[in-house]
């Protein structure tokens, strides 16, 4: 039995203990753009370089402060996924700076909130979003921020700096890294205003993005020693690095020695990009954003008829899919293994379902990590597996420190239970027979009507399933009567009748749980990351004219 090491490391150690040993290897492609190991360490150290001679890292050391603060300068990554995106993360640890994203896809007004929370001394900006950047920079109260910008913008700000100015800066002594140096994550905001989940890189490291193989070893000279022992995964990185789980496969892929191809087509070209990728760098490891992700990734290999034997594995994450989907994705892949995975920025990764066609219902059953846990209702202890009462998902071991700048919900969501410190960021969830759990859904959208507590997500996968339906969301809607009412946004894929529907789902559905009215959609809204948009959809339900 291996045992897990409790060594802290820091992340800009790691990057160059595996490039000191794979220096030729390559780790990033992205368009022609191919990356080495060498060629990426050496223009992180010319950026890091570039902002420590600039006079930005660390004001006070981490024993001096509280969870929710930061004593170091925050750098703000707003672009979409590109190699600069991996350069300016890592340059930002070798600079002792606090790397943070930023949903590129903000409104001006977004954009102004999370620059006003998070309040960077720099943003590492594409040139396609200054325009956007600068409005938002106006509606701050903060010290304007130094803007770095990858390519050419037309209306670039005169003090502002280009992105290979500031990376071809000579090498100069660089600060020593430490664990405790920040990582900020920016929750998505689906259900309230984004927060910064704080995660020192030592905790980030050991709980969420070394391998398996890389969980016993004390010291980045090991790691290294044993990326040029191995081949490296093949990755693919068309999830958003902007969120969590595009950014940890980022990081995950490049500290552990392997490589990740960077698909560029967006929209309804995404599919077929992400196709040509898998095929072009034979890789071996596909992530997919839910539904939204993986429908057209399958309609596009049915429609060419592709075969695509390198993939080995294909995890689902940041949004459900329907079995529906799994099934037509291994039969064209017959050799991949498909995997569910479930976690939160407060958490990482916690929960795995291997997919098993053979199983009619759709509920995914998972199996827990070595952090996963559940705590009771009112959360003053860990439960059991025996103890199958609807609890919270929570997670123990390595874990965040806070939340940027809020104490309160930092020990709201950060707490002792049963002697320990675990996170609950507020999924419900309970234990099923045989130890593995069924996850219930986010308790922010859990709906009260007339008395009982009705899980949207729940209801969700069954309207998922049915074969007339593309997608859809559930929400509650005030009720005079029950207090709420579910209330079902569709999408359809064939017309279907409110009655149709109500009699089919009424099959795996109580009574309680039905939708009492159904909004039909041409297209349902989604995140970049394929999370559903709950603020709009309880928006359209409660419209004047979608109500009784």
């Amino acid at each position: 039995m291996t045992t897990t090491s409790t060594r802290e490391l820091a992340l800009a150690d790691i990057l160059t203990a595996v490039a000191t040993a794979v220096p030729e290897r390559e780790c990033i492609a992205c368009d022609q753009t191919r990356v080495t190991f060498a060629t990426l360490h050496d223009r992180v150290q010319g950026l890091a370089s570039f902002l420590v001679g600039a006079g930005f890292g660390v004001s006070a050391e981490r024993s001096s402060l509280h969870p929710y603060e930061s004593g170091q300068d925050h750098l703000a990554i707003l672009m979409e996924n590109c190699v600069a995106f991996a350069e300016t993360t890592f340059a930002a640890f070798a600079a002792r700076m606090a790397p943070l994203t930023i949903n590129f896809r903000y409104t001006a007004a977004e954009l102004a909130h999370v620059l006003e929370d998070a309040r960077p001394r720099v943003v590492v900006v594409q040139a396609k979003y200054v325009s956007t950047l600068e409005q938002a920079l106006q509606e701050t109260t903060f010290a304007r921020p130094l803007t770095i910008v990858v390519g050419e913008a037309a209306n670039r700000s005169t003090a502002a700096v280009a992105y290979e100015t500031a990376v071809r800066t000579p090498h100069r002594p660089l600060p020593a890294a430490s664990p405790d140096d920040l990582c900020v994550l920016y929750t998505g905001g689906t259900t309230g205003y984004p927060k910064g989940v704080l995660w020192r890189q030592g905790d980030l490291w050991k709980g969420v993005l070394r391998d398996e193989e890389t969980r016993t070893m004390d010291s980045a000279a090991e790691i290294g020693a044993w990326a040029a022992g191995v081949p490296g995964r093949r990755v693919l990185g068309a999830a958003p690095f902007m969120h969590g789980a595009g950014w940890w496969i980022l990081m995950g892929a490049l500290l552990n020695g392997g490589f990740i191809a960077i698909p560029t087509l967006s929209g309804a070209e995404r599919a077929r990009g992400i196709c040509e990728s898998i095929a072009r760098e034979r890789l071996t490891t596909v992530n997919l954003v839910g539904e939204a992700f993986a429908r057209p990734f399958i309609d596009e290999i049915e429609a060419r008829g592709l075969e695509l034997p390198s993939v080995r594995t294909i995890v689902f994450s940041g949004g459900p899919t329907t079995a529906v989907t799994k099934r037509r994705i291994q039969r064209a892949i017959p050799g991949a293994q498909l995997v569910d995975s479930a976690g939160s920025s407060e958490t990482g990764g916690l929960l795995t379902a291997p997919f098993d066609a053979t199983r009619a219902e759709e509920t995914v059953s998972f199996h827990p990590r070595e952090r996963a846990i559940i705590v009771s209702a009112d959360r003053s202890r860990i439960l059991s597996p025996q103890e199958t009462e609807v609890g919270w998902l929570a997670a123990r071991g390595a874990l965040p420190l806070g939340y940027l700048g809020d104490r309160v919900k930092t020990e709201e969501t950060f707490r002792r239970c049963s002697g320990e410190r675990v996170a609950i960021p507020g999924d419900r969830a309970r234990w099923l027979p045989g130890g593995t759990i069924q996850l219930l859904g986010r308790d922010s959208i859990t709906i009260n009507s007339g008395g009982e507590k009705i899980y949207a997500e729940e209801v969700e996968e069954v309207l998922r399933s049915h074969p007339l339906l593309a997608d859809a969301v559930v929400v509650g809607r005030p009720h005079e009567r029950w207090g709420n009412e579910v209330v079902a946004v569709i999408q359809e894929a064939s017309p279907t009748s409110d009655e149709d529907l109500r009699h089919d789902l009424a099959q795996r559905l109580a009574r309680y749980k039905l939708p009492k009215a159904f909004i039909r959609v041409d297209q349902l809204r989604r995140s970049p990351a394929g999370k559903p948009d709950y603020v709009w959809a309880r928006q359209l339900a409660e419209s004047p004219s979608r109500t009784p």
